[in-house]
Order: structure tokens, then C-alpha cells, then sequence
């Protein structure tokens, strides 16, 4: 009988510290997601914060690559969404209406200043190192949208991976086949 006892008495034990552990670990879990949340939200506001930057333009290579000012370094950046003609032979052969997109984008940024937007569901830097970014002047003209809607650029999926504005960038093509503008005029797409 003392055997009996004695065995209940440990059982017992043993059930105290297991519900006292319990209770133990949900404080502690609690405490844990409370700051994962406050750590989520701080990073959202500055990422949120970084978007209001707005850095001067350096050079337009075509009409989707340029490069800026950004915290005293050069940043080349690649427009996300879009594909408008080469210009350069250096990669490619020359393609139709690639000299005049890249002329509306010089004159759509020369002496400007822009905001980039990044694209969580797209790779930050491309194979050739630029930054993949969507591009907003400070009258809030959406650079990568215009170019379609005017016919300088194409809209592009990059291997099928959609973005945030993919929808939009396919209606503003639909719309500038329709009306014939720029490279869906002159070229034959």
C-alpha cells in the first residue's frame, strides 16, 4: 500500500509540473508572436517609409533600363512588367521602335526624379544585376504602365511569374493594339 501511495504521489508530481510547463509555454509563445507582430509591422513602415524616397535619374539606357542616384551610388534599374525594343546591339540585334521608346523615356525622366517599388513576387536583381523595380515620377505618373498604354513597350511576364500589376499592364496593351499606338503601329506585332 505505501508502494501505492508513494507511486501516486510522483504521478501526481509529475501531472503538476506538466500542467505548470504548459501553462509556462503559452505565456511564453504569446509573449514570442506579440513581438513577431511588432517586428512585422516595423518593417512594413519602413519599407513603407523607403517608397517616399524619391532619387534623380542618371541615365536612360532604353525604355526599360535606366540607372539612378541612389544613396550616392549608381543603381541600374530594369522595369518590371514591361519590354520595350532594343536599341543597343550589344545583347541583341536592334528591333522596330526601339529608338523611339527610348527617346519617350528620356524625355519622360530627363532631369527627373523617381520612386522605385519592388515586387515581392518577383526576384529582387535580374541576371545582368539591375534592380527590378516599379518606376513612379513625382507627378505621379506610373512609368512602367505609360509606356504601354502608348505603345512603347510590351507587356512582359517573366517566366509566366505574375505582379502585382499584371492585370493593368494587359488591359493598357489591349487597349494600345487597339488604337495602333506606337510599335503596334509601326511595327508589325
Amino acid at each position: 500500500m505505501k508502494k501505492t501511495t508513494t507511486l501516486y504521489n510522483i504521478l501526481a508530481l509529475l501531472a503538476i509540473i506538466a500542467a505548470a510547463q504548459t501553462i509556462l509555454l503559452i505565456f511564453i509563445k504569446q509573449d514570442v508572436s506579440t513581438e513577431d507582430k511588432k517586428s512585422d509591422n516595423q518593417i512594413i513602415q519602413v519599407a513603407s517609409e523607403k517608397t517616399d524616397i524619391f532619387y534623380p535619374v542618371l541615365h536612360v539606357y532604353d525604355g526599360d533600363t535606366i540607372s539612378i542616384d541612389k544613396d550616392s551610388s549608381t543603381e541600374r534599374i530594369r522595369l518590371i512588367g514591361i519590354d520595350s525594343p532594343e536599341t543597343s546591339e550589344k545583347y541583341r540585334e536592334k528591333e522596330c521602335f526601339g529608338e523611339e521608346a527610348a527617346k519617350k523615356a528620356v524625355e519622360l525622366l530627363s532631369g527627373k526624379k523617381i520612386r522605385i517599388e519592388a515586387d515581392p513576387t518577383q526576384a529582387d536583381v535580374d541576371i545582368y544585376g539591375r534592380s527590378l523595380r516599379y518606376v513612379f515620377l513625382e507627378d505621379g505618373t506610373f512609368l512602367n504602365q505609360k509606356m504601354i498604354e502608348e505603345g512603347f513597350a510590351k507587356e512582359y511576364t517573366f517566366k509566366e511569374s505574375a505582379y502585382k500589376y499584371q492585370k493593368d499592364f494587359l488591359v493598357s496593351q489591349e487597349e494600345a493594339k487597339k488604337a495602333k499606338k506606337g510599335l503596334w503601329n509601326k511595327c508589325n506585332e
